[in-house]
Formats: structure tokens, sequence, C-alpha cells
């Protein structure tokens, strides 16, 4: 997500809710900013030489992400990992049951 501008991880995640099948996961890893800011000195640094190279991409935040997955249909949980990077467990909506659908 940080290699790519932000109109095309709007359109991965939206699209992520049209292609993953009702009750169906995907994951995403990677850095990710925390209320608009870095979690380290080293990511700071990294997102603003990524910004340097191409100012349309860079670190998302955490929170954005989770706005769009949830536009989506698309339920998210949210692993740590090493090096302040998160793995996002990615889940389409499971499909309503029939008797949901009578209801």
């Amino acid at each position: 997500m940080h290699l790519i501008p932000e109109h095309a991880a709007t359109t991965l995640l939206v699209e992520l809710g049209a292609v993953l099948a009702p009750g169906g996961t995907a994951c995403l890893y990677g850095p990710f900013l925390r209320d608009g800011q870095a979690t380290s000195a080293g990511d700071a640094a990294f997102d603003a030489s990524l910004r340097a190279q191409d100012a349309a991409i860079g670190y998302k935040d955490l929170a954005w992400v989770m706005g769009q997955l949830g536009k989506a249909g698309m339920a998210c949980d949210v692993l740590p990992m090493p090096a302040n990077n998160l793995l996002l467990v990615v889940q389409h909506s499971p499909a309503p049951a029939e008797d949901e659908i009578a209801a």
C-alpha cells in the first residue's frame, strides 16, 4: 500500500470487496500511519524518502484504510508484526443466510 498512490489504494480496497467471495479472506501487510503519525523515526524517514521520490506515494493511515474497507463491506482484524508493520486480515461479510433474506 505504501508504494502506490492513494487513488490506486482506494481502487484496490474497493475492488477487494468486489472480488472476494462472501466470507472470503485477504491479507494486507506493511507499514501504516497511526492517527497520521509514523510509529518510529525509521518509519518517518522511510515514508519521507518515498514521498520525496514521488509525492503521490507513501504510508497510508490505518484509520483511512479501515474506513475504505468498511465502505466496501469488509471487516478487518489488525495484528501487530515485527518492525512496526501490521497484518490486516480482511474478511468479506458473509452472505446472508436464506432465513435472513426471507425476514
